[in-house]
């Protein structure tokens, strides 16, 4: 609907419809009107009208007018034109698009049972008029409101604008006739709560003891700030059973679900509860469980102190130099270390730090770290003297020394891992992590309808119900990754063996950051064996070249590094799209909507996808604007001459919301914004295929096409839901 169509107001003598393509229609006197357009005159802004009849052929077409605008009262008001109708108004007909209208808008707006809907319509149409309409479930009216809703395609109705407009009636409560919905509330104050469950899952979270909990936002709902999503530990692993919408991260919305689930099942008891460094949510549960254990994820912690990096500015510091890298491991490394050494090792690497090259980047860095996790000190108590020492620029003595210091935002009993490692037990929560990924990827793309995402969480609470059932009946369980056990073990071994010869503070922070890096090297590391075994990345002056790995050069890496030559690792190849000289700065994940080629393209050429509109209407522009020429130059494509009608449809389809971009897109898109665009996808061959786009060359393989780097680059891993697009590939210096 265009600008002029929206601002259509209601008036005090006639009334607004709509049609199927939310088109509006007046209706005045009995008789029915289409738009006509809008004109400012003296009067004010004035609205045109014409008889719905104009259209139809021979004598019986009508040419009746009206129009709308502000009487003397300030009142929107409609006035019959100086053309009269020629024919009378129909009641029945009346009757019927009036059942019609409100049919319409209640299947795209409401959340009623389609029955119902229908239902309500009928009893408000005239007596006369109800013979006309057929009621019944195989009626085409009832099909036509299921099409509406698109319950068909299983698509959910349309998405709420406020808050108070989400309906969760009866029927959405219920997933394959299980209660799946128990608490759904609406305070006023902004504070909207849903809690979903099973009541198998609600007796398996009072039966296990320790728990987990974690936040997942791309796929909540425009309206809700969060999914919070309660885990209960199952060997190694953690599985859903409880799932909480929320429209803010409060305190008071997280008592809110803590009561309500000590409601449902009054035995609940943890002892031990694995959380996000989140304060309202610690608070929540200590009201709720003061004898529970909450312990923070270490990768939470590792992932607070790496923003932090990036908030500082540092991060292309942190990815382009391996020294500042390892000393910034070292400072989460501390949580390894005994509990009772942290406050002497904080002094120590603060010290260590001071005397580092990077000392300027490194302390700001420790003033956030020392604030949050230790407290920051206020004062130094000294009753004896003996050596002298310096403790964050004061001198003191070591004997007799008492340390005043700030309550922290989270003690260290919340973050420390030592007796975790000792134990073997695992430090992270990496199976939440995966599953909220898992979760992502099946609903397909961020932000989903609330209608959408509950029938997908109660899915998702049957397959959890099915999990925790299989291993209370001795089933088999995943075993944990071997990467993950190694360092488990590595980890340990490092502990006890510094802890045994009483290492200093310094030497045993490396000792556990040297591990702290193994799991996630390789993935960053340009040398890395399998980074090497993806795409070999030449780049030569001011000229990038992309070379697919020869039978030999791969034999070769593989039993350099000992691997195993039987599987072909191909697999993402452009996300490790790096080398000293060359190499992106950010990836950013584009969910398919149907035109995520055009969306990325986006991203590339404003860093927002949301602007993808104005995108596609200046890439189809260009193609209609351009497209003598394209018919000329072979540079537009690669082999053939493109017609005027396939031109004119690409550049027609490229502002349509549900077509895929095509090559044409990408070519005009790569002139018209000046960026080298390269994408990748997989053949059926399972071999990878690189096609690369530039403003001044024709497009081409990109594997025989040397790439002169005097534009921007991206590149886009095209996939079935998705585009991954690696931005700033930056040219050597």
């Amino acid at each position: 609907m265009t600008e002029k169509h929206r601002n259509v107001p209601q008036g005090i003598n006639y009334e607004l419809q709509y049609t199927e393509k939310i088109m509006p229609m007046l209706v005045f006197n009995g008789y029915y009107h289409h738009f006509n357009g809008s004109r400012d005159t003296i009067e004010g802004q004035v609205y045109y009208w014409r008889c719905v009849k104009r259209a139809e052929l021979g004598v019986d077409k009508c040419s009746g007018t009206a129009s709308v605008k502000e009487n003397p009262d300030k009142q929107w008001q409609a006035y019959a034109g100086r053309t009269q109708h020629n024919h009378e108004p129909n009641a029945i007909q009346a009757s019927i698009r009036t059942f019609q209208h409100e049919l319409r808008s209640e299947a795209l707006n409401g959340a009623k049972a389609t029955r119902e809907v229908v239902k309500e319509s009928v009893e408000k149409m005239p007596e006369y008029a109800k013979a006309l309409v057929d009621p019944s479930p195989a009626s085409k009216i009832v099909r036509k409101v299921r099409r509406k809703r698109k319950l068909e395609t299983n698509i959910p109705l349309s998405e709420p604008k406020t808050l108070h407009e989400i309906q969760i009636n009866d029927d959405m409560k219920y997933f394959k006739d299980k209660l799946i919905v128990y608490y759904n509330d609406f305070t006023g104050d902004d504070e909207y709560v849903v809690i979903m469950s099973s009541e198998k899952l609600l007796d398996n979270l009072a039966k296990f003891s320790h728990w987990g909990c974690d936040a997942t936002f791309s796929i909540a709902p425009l309206l809700f700030r969060q999914l919070w999503i309660i885990y209960v530990k199952i060997n190694h692993s953690y599985c859903p059973v409880v799932f909480c919408l929320m429209t803010t991260k409060s305190e008071k919305s997280y008592n809110m679900i803590l009561s309500q689930l000590t409601l449902l099942r009054p035995q609940l008891k943890p002892t031990y509860v694995a959380l996000d460094f989140e304060k309202a949510e610690h608070n929540a549960f200590k009201n709720a469980f003061p004898e529970c254990s909450l312990n923070g994820c270490f990768f939470h912690l590792q992932n607070a102190v790496f923003s932090h990096i990036s908030e500082l500015g540092f991060k292309r510091l942190y990815n382009a130099d391996s020294d500042f890298r390892f000393q910034c491991q070292m400072l989460p490394a501390i949580s390894a270390l005994p509990p009772e050494r942290t406050c002497s090792a904080i002094c120590d690497l603060r010290e260590y730090y001071e005397h580092s090259k990077f000392s300027t980047e490194l302390s700001k860095l420790m003033d956030y770290f020392e604030s949050r996790y230790v407290g920051r000190i206020t004062g130094v108590n000294v009753t004896a003297t003996g050596t002298t020492i310096r403790i964050t620029g004061v001198d003191v003595t070591a004997e007799g020394t008492k340390i005043r210091r700030k309550a922290p935002l989270f003690e260290k009993d919340i973050w420390n891992i030592n007796a975790m490692i000792l134990s073997e037990q695992p430090k992270t929560s990496n199976s939440i992590e995966s599953f909220n990924k898992q979760l992502a990827k099946c609903i397909g793309h961020s932000h989903p309808s609330i209608y959408r995402l509950i029938p997908e969480i109660g899915a998702e609470i049957l397959w959890a119900e099915s999990k925790i059932g299989a291993y209370l009946a001795g089933g088999k369980f995943p075993r944990r990754n071997g990467r993950y056990v190694e360092v488990q073990k590595r980890l340990r071994n490092a502990v006890i063996r510094n802890t045994e010869v009483k290492s200093n503070n310094i030497s045993f922070l490396k000792a556990i950051a040297m591990n702290l890096g193994r799991v996630d090297h390789r993935r960053s590391d340009p040398n890395s064996p399998e980074i090497q075994c993806m795409t070999k990345l030449n780049v030569v002056r001011r000229v990038l070249k992309l070379d697919m790995l020869d039978d030999d050069f791969l034999h070769q890496i593989c039993i350099k590094h000992g691997y195993n030559q039987e599987k072909r690792a191909y697999e993402a190849s452009f996300k490790y799209f790096s080398s000293t000289e060359a190499k992106p700065s950010r990836t950013w994940c584009v969910f398919g909507d149907g035109n995520c080629i055009l969306r990325s393209v986006a991203v590339a050429v404003s860093g927002d996808e949301e602007n993808h509109l104005a995108v596609r209407r200046d890439v189809g522009n260009y193609i209609i604007k351009h497209r003598e020429k394209c018919n000329r130059a072979r540079c537009w494509c690669r082999t053939y001459n493109i017609p005027n009608d396939l031109l004119l449809e690409s550049a027609q389809n490229c502002g349509d919301r549900d077509r895929w971009g095509s090559t044409l897109h990408l070519i005009a898109a790569s002139k018209l914004y000046k960026i080298v665009i390269l994408t990748y996808s997989q053949l059926e061959s399972g071999l990878p295929s690189w096609t690369v786009h530039n403003p001044s060359m024709q497009t081409g393989t990109a594997p025989s096409m040397e790439q002169e780097l005097v534009y921007p680059s991206v590149a886009f891993q095209i996939e079935a839901n998705h585009c991954d697009v690696v931005l700033d590939v930056e040219p050597p210096l």
